[in-house]
Order: C-alpha cells, then sequence, then structure tokens
C-alpha cells in the first residue's frame, strides 16, 4: 500500500505508475465485490462483510476499495493503522463502506506470524526510509560538496594568483 501511496501523492511519475496504482485499485474492489477477498485476504483465511455478515456489492467494494482506501492512505496511511485501535478493528475505508474484515477459518501459527511480520516490518521499512530522505535532507550533502568544491577552487585560484605574482615580481 506504500507504493500506491506513493504513486498516487507524487507529481511527474511516469504513466506506468498511474496505470498500475489504478490496476490494483479496481483489482482490489473486484476481487472484494465478486468473492469478498483478495489472494492476500485468501491467504490469511480473511473475508470483508457487511454487517450482516455477507459479501460486499460492487459498488460497496469500489466505494471501499477504491476511494476509501485513497482517503485512508492520504494522512500517511492512518486510516490503514486505525483498525489497530478500533474497537471494531475497522480502518477508515471499512468504516465508509460500512464494511468489516472477519477471519473465516483458523490461521496456522506460521501464517499469523507472517502476517505480523508484513504488518509491521513493511511500515517500519517505509518509516525508516522516511526518516532516512529526512535527515538527508537536513543534511543536504550536495549542498556540503558543493560548497566544498567551491572553497576548493578559490583556493586554488588565490595559489595560481600567487604563483603569478611571484613570477612577474
Amino acid at each position: 500500500m506504500w507504493g500506491i501511496a506513493i504513486s498516487i501523492l507524487s507529481k511527474g511519475r511516469e504513466d506506468a505508475d498511474s496505470y498500475s496504482t489504478l490496476i490494483l485499485f479496481i483489482y482490489s474492489a473486484i476481487a472484494t465485490g465478486l468473492y469478498g477477498k483478495t489472494l492476500g485476504k485468501h491467504i490469511f483465511r480473511l473475508k470483508v462483510v457487511t454487517k450482516e455478515g455477507l459479501k460486499p456489492e460492487m459498488k460497496k467494494a469500489f466505494l471501499r476499495d477504491v476511494l476509501g482506501k485513497i482517503i485512508s492512505l492520504i494522512p500517511l496511511s492512518l486510516g490503514f493503522f486505525w483498525a489497530f485501535f478500533d474497537k471494531n478493528t475497522q480502518a477508515w475505508h471499512d468504516k465508509i463502506a460500512k464494511t468489516y474484515v472477519v477471519s473465516y477459518a483458523p490461521v496456522s501459527k506460521a501464517r499469523r506470524t507472517l502476517a505480523y511480520v508484513l504488518v509491521i516490518l513493511i511500515p517500519a521499512l517505509a518509516l525508516i526510509g522516511l526518516i532516512a530522505v529526512i535527515v538527508l535532507v537536513a543534511v543536504n550533502p550536495t549542498g556540503q560538496i558543493e560548497k566544498t568544491r567551491k572553497i576548493i577552487e578559490e583556493k586554488e585560484q588565490l595559489q595560481i594568483e600567487r604563483n603569478n605574482s611571484i613570477q612577474y615580481n
């Protein structure tokens, strides 16, 4: 999802990024509308249901998986993490569409561990990357290199001028 967020929020991306983002949103909406789950949800034995326990209609799936997920992404994906703190474990896109993500079968310990790793590790790596970018911008190594280059050029120019003045005197 972080790639989708970057793709949506970044300006000047190539058309391929826009198309791949659109395809992912449409795939998610169609899979949710037809089956109540995407491939990822199927692997972890999860499905999207309405409050009546039924799979969402196509219209509700598009509301959830396109509009709702864009809204969930905009504030640094806070809408997705909201599910951790919500009493009904609903993310913003679930609240918008009035849907719930539920488990339909027991999940093995290995799959549960993988899910936790993915849910924790991927955002953590994205956060580390974001912090690294902020630090690099703050340190501005390119600017520092440029300043150092100018100082060296000025010193070299002074040395050349000294050498020329010594030769002519």
